[in-house]
């Protein structure tokens, strides 16, 4: 006979009904989860190892700039270059200046020192006349 302690011990060895509705529905969950993943179908929509080499870095863009940044770079390389050339223009001036007035100083020089020359040759030349009509330095003869 089948007593009380030997239908606990049963209980415990073997599942009871209301030991499988809960597997039933733990059943339930697991195939519900299933649906979550994806099939051989789905994964072949996907990229491969192969077609992920491929593709940029994080690594390869570092040194990529956006074109925002260059552009910005364009405009400022521009108007340091406008204000360079501006500084450089202002200087040849300068200089052009400077030698303009040294070529007016130097013609002014070299027309004083050929007046110079010009006089002492007037002035040789008057010497000499001079010392051939000297009173006393005429002969006749």
């Amino acid at each position: 006979m089948i007593t009380d302690i030997d239908i606990k011990k049963l209980k415990t060895v073997f599942a009871t009904k209301e030991d499988l509705k809960s597997v039933k529905a733990d059943v339930k969950d697991i195939k519900n989860d299933l649906k979550n993943f994806a099939t051989k179908e789905d994964l072949k929509h996907f990229a491969t190892k192969d077609d992920l080499k491929n593709f940029a870095t994080k690594k390869d863009l570092v040194g990529l700039a956006r074109v925002s940044d260059i552009e910005d770079l364009r405009i400022t390389f521009i108007d340091k270059l406008a204000e360079w050339k501006s500084e450089l223009y202002t200087k040849i001036d300068a200089v052009l200046g400077r030698l303009k007035t040294a070529e007016e100083e130097n013609a002014i020089l070299n027309a004083k020192d050929e007046g110079r020359q010009e006089v002492r040759a007037v002035e040789v030349r008057l010497k000499s006349l001079e010392d051939l009509h000297a009173p006393g330095s005429h002969h006749m003869g």
